[in-house]
């Protein structure tokens, strides 16, 4: 047979405390909340924006490098291998390192 819950004072004061608190804690954590949503949102859209540029600048040195070895221009090649292999970096970056910032402020 189950038992009968009991009334305890002590229990209803910290509910009825939990009712009283529960809009203002959920004010303030829906402000923490969509800031950081918001702050999320900016470090993937910046995380984005500088991959495309480092592959940007990646296909622009291997544009620069294949048109090196076609005319046999060192200047051209040395150019396009510096491009190339800069892009990489930026992508590197973007993936890598700006997500790191995510972690900052939590």
């Amino acid at each position: 047979m189950p038992q009968k819950a009991r009334f305890r004072p002590d229990e209803a004061h910290k509910a009825l405390n939990d009712i009283k608190n529960y809009g203002k804690d959920r004010k303030r954590g829906r402000k923490r909340g969509n800031f950081m949503a918001f702050f999320n949102q900016a470090i993937s859209t910046l995380s984005v924006l500088v991959i495309a540029i480092g592959a940007g600048l990646g296909v622009w040195g291997a544009v620069n490098l294949l048109e090196g070895y076609g005319s046999d221009n060192p200047g051209a090649k040395s150019q396009g291998i510096k491009q190339l292999m800069s892009g990489g970096g930026i992508i590197l970056i973007g993936v890598k390192l700006i997500p790191m910032l995510s972690g900052l402020f939590s």
